[in-house]
């Protein structure tokens, strides 16, 4: 179907569905799109999910039902392997998103999901004027709005959609994953992203090329960039109905006469509109709010009533067109929830694109390769800011069993998962809650969490590390969910900072940080005016220290600094125009006339322009800029410019007269000086993480560096990222996280991400001043801990399957009951098999069981996965993705959270698909009598006990842990990778007899203290592999 078809028949029903606001009108809409896949939907009905009535406020109610939520199955007779559901929700924020997508897990979500069908969800919203459909993929979620039209990029998804509907699906996973990945792949909003900034950047280049006749090149390109600057403000401003659409600001009636368009509409809003309480404007328009916070203050770029100013034909036409074609959303994307629709984060990569076009007038050189800017990639942003505040975190809070636990799952924890478990996780959480809210927020006698980052670019760490803590006090507490608008103003009034020598990254961190409020502000409310950020993201050359050595002369105004800083606190405060303006004046007053006799600190203190956003400052000074002496967390993704660029001659002269340095060698490059800087603007105990090239493992101009912070930091980390691509540009990255303190037996976690971001593996450490320049290299990653001579990988022994998967079959038992339906406390004779889940399990114990419906018309003949009976009757072993290991004999039944590993030799007279399967799969082979014989006899080697001791010592943990594809637990393929010492049952039988004991002390005290027996155990197993003292280390640190 052609995107003219499809927008004939989309638009009238989307334009009907604005005015009449029907259920009925957005089924129609849904039967649209699903028919594009050649699906055919028969009548909605109520879906019958416990949790929907349980979370009844939610949604909508049914209409003709008093108590029952407007939830619905949206049925098909189609083969294709897809469920649709209709939500009519109170509220369409991400939060109820991502639940909702919980609400139903499906094929896409989870491993053991594979049974399943693929999810494709529709959410209206109360005003019942617009539709989000929703695609999830490991619990990542992507949203599509579609409202009052379809623009043309939605035409281009679901252009992709009608060419799907030609798929063949077959009853196979693999067709699913096909038919999946094809659908999330439509949902892939980066394409069109990269073609929106590359089409606003030519109309920069337009304009700027247009202005510079007249105006010059610098005062162009700084006019031109706020320019477009304020108008996607405003754009999406209009998208949160925030704009007077009576006012026609974006209407432009003659295209010959654009300077005359810009100065009547444009100037207005800007200017006399948004920049002006609403009871002091002249022209009547009460409905667009005032905004304050400085963006629309107007300064010498702008050109205000400048005869000079004006514009090609018909720019404003083409620009707008261009802005007409995408769809917009006022709410950043996270690596866990996508909008398909332009974001505030799209100004960053404006930033970056901007940056190229500008020309550094001493080089000739684009400004973005003389800054040495890279645009950041979301989920590596999110990645750091969730790292250094669980780090920050467990230096405040007091330690306990379990405190790493609870703070990494409630900082890392997806969403969708913590929606559907959030009142279990708000109770587990709640003996740290008032703590972590201390150490976010300050007390009387401490200071709150204060994040600096010192190259902010276009935001987004600032805009990360906002987005992660409003989602920490939202866990801890649903009270801070009533205003998020209000709670994102006080996180950035009191823990948020940021620094550029770049004006433009300054104005786009701003904006960002304004938007970020306006998306929370409800609908229909008055919008508060924005906060002032001058002095929270500033523009000034972060290397370059205020000069404090100099000798006072009498003339000195040695007040200067804290009259400076009073006017500083006072115009953060207020949100009145005519008081900014008087504090503006205070401060020129004490700032414009300059002195023979003025030593350098205070030329400096005086060439501070804060409210010029064409000013950058020679020095930067955390105390006079931002009130904040010292930082908690500094992060980011400093400039990456090498010695022998030519714009960076002025920059190492200045930076190497200021003698503050101690790291800077030979040719250094510009990131190391950022690193020794964001060191010492720390307090103790305070966290710097950055982002730099692989070039500081090797480059001769590091060694300073690595050998003042081996000596002078707790290393806590390094990650790897030198065989992943982060950046477009050729560069190799790795993360850096220090700690400021000294600790010469901390031993740095190393880590190495490949092939992708989200796949790691552990490398091995040691302590600090063990490893010393190691530390930062990689070369012996691949270094094996031990001798694993004489060794047979686990897999060669065991047979390794995951339990039963017990919800039934979905082709022909769909719905009929759930695991929960199967499972009783109490023995009966329904309820006959002692069944466990990983949960109830520790090392060498099993905490409890209950019992499982077993021999009935339902288990296991309709189960999802029943495994096969001979797989529980011998004697193994069970471990849990993230537990210890027990051994049964008594025939326990399981389900898919524990692996079951039962020898080869026990398994030799069962014949069945799943057996040979496994043998084919994991050693490439097609006949499996012969090497199936050799698996038998290589198991009658072995104890169970034996490798119940290798299994559950300090040296497994450790090398699955090196080998586990997964951050959540081991998975059998990781289990069978093991390498167990092949030695006689004779050699085997010191660590049975410890085995031995271990169980006898547990079956009589299932919390019996057995850890002096199982680091008996530790050293036979450590001795057995031959590990060296240092290795030792390794192991017992990890």
């Amino acid at each position: 179907m052609s995107t003219i078809e499809i927008k004939k028949r989309l638009d009238p029903l989307l334009r009907q569905l604005s005015t009449e606001r029907s259920l009925d009108v957005a089924e129609k809409i849904i039967a649209e799109l699903v028919g594009l896949l050649d699906i055919k939907v028969g009548d909605r009905f109520l879906v019958n999910i416990p949790r929907v009535d349980a979370e009844l406020s939610r949604f909508q109610l049914a209409p003709g039902f008093a108590r029952q939520a407007a939830a619905y199955e949206l049925p098909h007779e189609d083969s294709k392997p897809i469920d649709l559901k209709l939500f009519w929700v109170k509220k369409a924020s991400k939060t109820n998103l991502s639940w909702l997508i919980g609400l139903t897990p499906n094929f896409e979500d989870a491993l053991s999901n594979d049974y399943k069908n693929i999810g494709i969800d529709f959410v209206v919203p109360e005003a019942c004027d617009s539709i989000t459909v929703l695609l999830s993929n490991r619990f990542k979620v992507r949203a599509l709005e579609l409202k009052d039209h379809i623009t043309p990029t939605q035409l281009e998804i679901f252009a992709q959609w009608a060419k799907l509907s030609e798929m063949e699906i077959a009853d196979q996973n693999e067709s699913k994953n096909n038919l999946h990945a094809k659908l999330w792949e439509s949902f892939n909003f980066e394409p069109i992203n990269r073609k929106f900034y590359l089409e606003l950047v030519e109309h920069f280049s337009i304009l700027v090329h247009h202005l510079e006749k007249n105006l010059g090149r610098k005062p162009a390109v700084m006019f031109t960039t706020r320019l477009i600057g304020r108008l996607l403000f405003t754009w999406f401003l209009k998208k949160k109905n925030l704009v007077n659409n009576d006012s026609d600001y974006f209407f432009v009636s003659d295209p010959g006469k654009q300077g005359e368009y810009y100065k009547s509409q444009l100037e207005k809003l800007f200017f006399e509109i948004l920049n002006r309480d609403e009871l002091e404007r002249s022209n009547g328009d009460r409905i667009t709010p005032y905004l304050n916070g400085g963006l629309f203050d107007i300064s010498t770029t702008d050109f205000y009533g400048d005869p000079k100013l004006t514009f090609p034909n018909g720019y404003f036409n083409q620009l707008f067109n261009t802005l007409n074609k995408y769809n917009f959303t006022v709410d950043e994307s996270s690596p866990e929830f996508q909008h398909v629709a332009i974001d505030p984060e799209m100004l960053g990569r404006i930033f970056e694109s901007l940056l190229a076009e500008q020309i550094d007038e001493n080089t000739g050189n684009s400004k973005k390769k003389a800054t040495g800017a890279f645009y950041t990639p979301r989920d590596i942003v999110s990645y750091m800011c969730e790292q250094s505040l669980i780090e920050y975190l467990k230096t405040k809070i007091s330690d306990s069993p379990d405190r790493d636990r609870r703070i990494d799952e409630l900082v890392r924890m997806p969403e969708a998962i913590f929606r559907d478990q959030d009142q279990n996780k708000r109770r587990d959480w709640k003996p740290y809650r008032d703590s972590i809210i201390k150490a976010l927020e300050g007390s009387k006698t401490e200071s709150p969490l204060t994040v600096l980052d010192p190259a902010v670019g276009s935001g987004a760490f600032p805009m990360g590390m906002l987005h992660l803590l409003v989602k920490v006090y939202s866990r801890l507490d649903p009270k801070f969910e009533k205003d998020i608008s209000k709670l994102k103003r006080d996180i950035l009034s009191r823990s948020l900072y940021g620094v550029d020598i770049e004006q433009t990254a300054i104005e786009i961190t701003r904006l960002r940080a304004w938007l970020s409020i306006i998306v929370d502000i409800p609908e229909g409310e008055k919008v508060e005016p924005l906060p002032n950020l001058e002095f929270k993201f500033v523009c000034a050359n972060t290397l370059i220290p205020l000069n404090n050595t100099e000798q006072a002369t009498f003339f000195t105004d040695h007040s200067l600094k804290d009259k400076l800083i009073k006017i500083r606190d006072d115009y953060f405060r207020t949100s009145s125009k005519t008081k900014k303006e008087k504090l503006q004046k205070d401060y020129l007053k004490l700032t414009q006339s300059a002195s023979l006799f003025d030593n350098k600190k205070t030329q400096q203190l005086k060439s501070y322009k804060p409210f010029d956003i064409s000013s950058s400052s020679e020095f930067y000074d955390p105390e006079l800029m931002h009130g904040v002496s010292a930082f908690d967390i500094v992060i980011g993704n400093p400039p990456y410019v090498r010695a022998d660029n030519p714009a960076m001659k002025e920059q190492r002269k200045l930076i190497m007269e200021s003698k503050t340095y101690q790291t800077l060698y030979e040719k250094w490059d510009l990131y190391v000086a950022f690193i020794e800087k964001g060191y010492n603007l720390l307090n103790q105990n305070g966290i710097i993480e950055f982002i730099i090239p692989d070039a500081y493992m090797a480059s001769k101009y590091a060694i300073k560096s690595h050998n003042y912070f081996l000596q002078n930091s707790i290393i806590s980390r390094i990650n790897f990222l030198n065989e992943i691509k982060v950046f477009e540009a050729a560069v190799k990255n790795i993360i850096i996280e220090y700690r400021k303190g000294i600790n010469s037996d901390n031993i740095p976690l190393k880590i190495k991400h490949t092939p992708t971001f989200e796949n790691f593996i552990m490398l091995p450490s040691k302590s600090q001043k063990q490893i010393g320049e190691f530390a930062f290299k990689i070369n012996n990653e691949n270094k094996s801990i031990g001798n694993l001579v004489n060794s047979i990988k686990w897999g060669e022994i065991c047979y390794v399957s995951v339990g039963l998967v017990l919800q039934s079959e979905e082709k022909l038992y769909k719905g009929e009951f759930i695991k929960e339906d199967l499972i009783s406390n109490e023995q009966d004779k329904i309820h006959n098999k002692e069944y466990v889940e990983a949960k109830w399990i520790n090392k060498y114990c099993v905490k409890k069981n209950k019992y499982l419906e077993w021999n009935t018309q339902r288990v296991p003949a309709k189960i999802r996965r029943p495994t096969f009976p001979e797989l529980y009757t011998p004697e193994k072993i069970m471990m849990g993705g993230m537990t210890g290991a027990v051994i049964d004999g008594k025939g326990l039944l399981c389900n898919h959270s524990i692996d079951v590993s039962v020898l080869w030799i026990s398994l030799k007279d069962v014949n069945n698909r799943s057996i040979t399967s496994s043998i084919q799969k994991d050693f490439k082979i097609k006949e499996t009598t012969e090497f199936r014989k050799k698996l038998e006899d290589n198991s009658s080697k072995f104890g169970l006990k034996y490798l119940l001791a290798i299994l559950n010592s300090k040296f497994a943990n450790y090398f699955l842990n090196q080998v586990r594809r997964s951050q959540i637990g081991f998975y059998p393929d990781d289990l069978k990778k093991l390498p167990i010492k092949n030695i006689a049952l004779s050699g085997q039988q010191i660590f049975i007899d410890l085995v031995d004991q271990i169980l006898t002390l547990k079956k009589q005290n299932k919390e019996a203290d057995t850890k002096n027996l199982e680091a008996q155990i530790d050293q036979l197993v450590y001795k057995l592999y031959g590990l060296t003292e240092d290795e030792i280390g390794i192991v017992e640190a990890s």
